[in-house]
This record gives structure tokens, sequence and C-alpha cells, in this order.
């Protein structure tokens, strides 16, 4: 493109031929006078898009000498605050530079101009422009302190110079005669850094109004246990945009202890405070942020309450890891609510279920949990079997080795109900055994035998000898996962004599069974 068609294209009333004119400037070898005057100019363009190719075209050109000394005059009092604007985005790009020349510059700017320069050094994310930022921390206009102190937060946030900008961030908190708003700026910061701050220090900012609700935010971070009943006695009294704030310091809290429950349920929640956080939790309406939080705050509670409304929020996409969430930290007594839930379900979420209910149920809800398990496991739907099985597995008591051992014909279930076999032989071995050595070789416990031969040490039997005997006649079964499970019953045996039926095997018809 020649200088005059560059000339006429940004002279042009259309914002792509601008806009293409800009892009053209990138080029190698361009005349760099020439394309810091045209993009200089192209900052300021009335069009947002021109505004944005002019940004990235003068990234790409950093650290042109002649394009950084254009971006900071346009710190000095003027009108044009898209031009102001995309200055400042653009001289992050110039590293070092644009730190050396902006300190050499802000002291001479306008309260604005120091402002914009406070903005641009963040963007830089280098440890020196802390420098250049300290001395605009004294500035007697309280938008320029603020303005630094969310630059110094930036810097920190970055990971370049976050004990440093703690420093200085914590140090506006201790003023107590400096504006509010500045005072903010620090707060949001230190929340920015996600740095703890002392309980006294947060209690204390609570009670003022500018600055309770980033206060909240700190106040979920931090360790101490009074932050816990605090935040809830906010909660009760929080309107407004404050309940979201608090909500989520909550949630915070909630997490960082969760396996302490016993500091989480040490302050009973009062009638008025259950009674809000189940209405926002099952509350029908597009404010998901609330619902979410108040099922994890009530399952951190330990609100038996929610887990019928957790429990039906497992059906909702957009709900279903915070009601998770909130069923895990309410442990076994969301076993109830999940089972109730489940009975008037379809397979897969009567499925979905019972693996929760396995994994929340402890020595006090699993009687219940497995009675009801195995009514539905009658239904045979697979889904629900294996997922009975699995449970059987866990909490499963001796009444069950029949439940189990019915489903071991079953190819479907089959090595599920094997896992759960073996897990209940280990927990009750007596009852195992009776089992085994009652079992007929051509009867219908044959499978159970052979499964619980492998889960505990033989004999099982009157000898060794017995038992291999018995599994070598396993070995003529019709049924293939019976002569299976006779051949690892062999292997656990742990006897020469088993070798020649185990030869035998090495013929079967099934290359599992040979294998």
């Amino acid at each position: 493109m020649s200088s005059q068609e560059l000339a006429a294209a940004f002279a042009s009333d259309d914002p792509e031929s601008r806009r293409r004119a800009v892009e053209f400037l990138r080029e190698p070898g361009s005349d760099l006078d020439l394309a810091a005057r045209y993009l200089l100019g192209a900052l300021g363009d009335g069009d947002w898009r021109v505004r944005k190719q002019a940004v990235d075209v003068v990234r790409s050109l950093a650290p042109a000498k002649e394009l950084l000394t254009g971006l900071i005059k346009t710190f000095e009092p003027g009108d044009n605050v898209g031009l102001r604007n995309a200055a400042v985005e653009a001289l992050g790009a110039f590293g070092e530079p644009a730190v050396e020349a902006l300190a050499q510059k802000v002291g001479s700017l306008d309260a604005d101009g120091k402002k914009l320069a406070a903005e641009a050094l963040a963007r830089t994310l280098l440890p020196s422009a802390l420098v250049v930022l300290r001395p605009l921390l004294l500035v007697r206009d309280p938008n320029v302190r603020a303005a630094a102190l969310d630059a110094v937060a930036a810097l920190g946030a970055s990971g370049s110079a976050a004990s440093e900008a703690f420093e200085i961030l914590s140090g506006f908190l201790k003023r107590p005669d400096e504006a509010a708003f500045v005072r903010l700026s620090a707060l949001d910061g230190i929340n920015r850094l996600g740095s703890l701050l002392p309980w006294s220090v947060i209690d204390s900012l609570l009670s003022d109004p500018v600055l309770e609700r980033s206060a909240f935010s700190a106040a979920g971070r931090c360790s101490h246990p009074e932050a816990w009943p605090a935040l809830l006695a906010a909660f009760e009294r929080a309107r407004g945009g404050g309940v979201s704030a608090v909500l989520s310091a909550l949630v915070e809290y909630s997490r960082a202890f969760a396996q302490n429950q016993l500091l989480l349920r040490a302050h009973p929640a009062s009638p008025a405070l259950v009674a809000r956080l189940l209405e926002l939790a099952a509350a029908q309406n597009e404010d998901l942020a609330s619902r979410k939080a108040a099922l994890i705050v009530a399952g951190a509670l330990g609100l038996q309450q929610i887990a019928p409304i957790a429990a039906e929020a497992l059906s909702d996409a957009r709900l279903l890891a915070d009601a998770d969430e909130s069923l895990s930290l309410l442990g076994a007594k969301a076993v109830p609510a999940l089972l109730e839930r489940a009975a008037h379900a379809d397979p897969d979420t009567r499925a979905a279920c019972i693996e929760i209910v396995t994994g929340l149920a402890d020595q006090s809800a699993a009687p219940l949990a497995v009675a009801t398990i195995r009514k539905w496991m009658e239904s045979g739907t697979a889904v629900v079997v294996r997922a009975g099985l699995g449970a059987i597995t866990i909490w499963g008591d001796e009444s069950c080795f029949a439940t189990v051992s019915a489903w071991l014909g079953n190819e479907e279930a089959a090595s599920a109900a094997e896992t759960a076999l073996a897990a209940l032989a280990q927990r009750y071995p007596v009852a195992a055994r009776a089992l085994a050595r009652r079992a007929r070789a051509e009867g219908a416990e044959a499978h159970a035998a052979a499964v619980i031969q492998t889960a505990l040490q033989a004999p099982l039997r009157d000898s060794v000898a017995d038992d291999v005997a018995y599994l070598s006649l396993l070995l003529s079964n019709p049924a293939k996962a019976v002569r299976r499970a006779a051949l690892s019953g062999l292997g656990n045996a742990g006897s020469e004599i088993g070798a020649h039926a185990a030869a035998f095997a090495l013929t079967d018809e099934e290359p599992e069974v040979r294998h």
C-alpha cells in the first residue's frame, strides 16, 4: 500500500478501511515514525474495532521507542477517553522500557494522568513497577491512591511481588483516617491476592458498611473458629447483594474445614437461618449461584432438611455438582432422603442414588440402605443390580449371602456378584465357610462355594485335599463361570495336588477358562 493509499484509507469514513490500514502497519519494514503517527491516531478512533486493531498492532511493534513516546504523551490532559484507555492497554507489552518511561513522566502528570499511569504499570506485571507506584500511594488525591493500590494488587496477583504487595495493601487497612473507598481498594486487593488477614483485623472491618462485603470474602479464607459464627450471623441480617457475598464466604470457609464437622456444627443454626437457607436452596428462579451456595452451606451445617432438596437437585445438571457436595457434607443423614428419591426414580437415577448412598452410609444407616436396596434388586434391572451389589460389597451383612449368590449366574451381574461375595466372605468367614461346606458340586451353591474358596484361606473343609477334590469336581460344571472360579480356588489353595486338575482345564473349550 502506497503512502497516498494509506492516507486515503485512514481518512475514509468506512471503519473497515481504517481497520485494514491499521493492520498494514504491522508489515515488516514499515516506517516507524509514520506508523507511530497513524497508530496513535487509530488508538483514538471513534470505532472500537479500529481501536482494538490498533492496540494489537502497537503491542506487536513493542518496544519501539517512537511508539512508546507517543503512548506516554497521551496521559497528558486530554478529552479522548478511548485514546487514553487504548494507550493503557497497549503499554503493558512494552515491559521494562514502559516502566522506565513512566517513572520519568509520572511526577509531571495531573491526577487523571497518574491514575492512567498506575493502570499501565499494572499491565506490565513487572516487580520494578512497584517502585514507580509507591510515590503514587502518597498523592493527596484519594482516587490516585486507590488506582495505585489496584495496580499493586494486580502486580502481586501475577506472582511477581506478592509479599511486597500484601505489605503495602495491609498497611492501608491500618489507617482509620484513610478514605473508606481507598481502604476498600486495599481490602479488595488483598482478596485478589488470596492472602490471609488476622481475625482481629477482619472482625473490625465487618462493622463498616463500605468494607463489609469485601470483609466477608476475607473471613471466608480466615482459619479462625470465630469467623464461621460471625459469617452465619451476617447471613441472617444480609440483604440484597450482601446475601450472595456472605454466602460465597460461607462456602469457601465450609470447604476449607469440610473435614472438621465439629467446628462447622459447633454453633446451632437458628430457625431463621435454617428457613432462609432452605428457601434459597429450593427457590425455582434463575439465581443459581445462591441456590448452589445455600445447598453447600446447609450441608456443612448438617441440616437434615436439606437432604430431600439436594436429592431432588441431582436431576438438574446445573446443580448436580453442588447437590452432590451438599449430600457429601451431610453424610449419613442424607441416606433416608436419597432412598426416598430413588424409590420413585428411573433405573439409571436409582442406580446413581445407590452409589451415592454407598459412599455416605455409616454403620447406623447401612441396615436401612441395604434392606431397601435388596428389594430394588428384585426388579432385575441390570444397572440397579450392579449398583446394589456394589453397596452390598461395602455394607452387606450375613443375610446378604443368598441375595448375592442368586446373581452369580447372571452374565451381566456375575463379576459384581463375585466381588460382593468375596467381600462378604472376608467379613463373615464363619458363615461363608458354612455355605461352602454344605454346597454340592452339582448344586446351585457351587459357584458361591468356588468364589468363597478364592477369598478365604484353605482349608475350608477338613483338609486342603478335600478342598482340591471338591474344586476338581467343579471343573466339569457346565457353566464356564463356575469352572473359572474353581480354577481360582485351586490356585488359592496353593497345593501341588491341584496341578493335575488345572492341567486338565487347559483343554477347556472356553478361552477364559484356558487362560
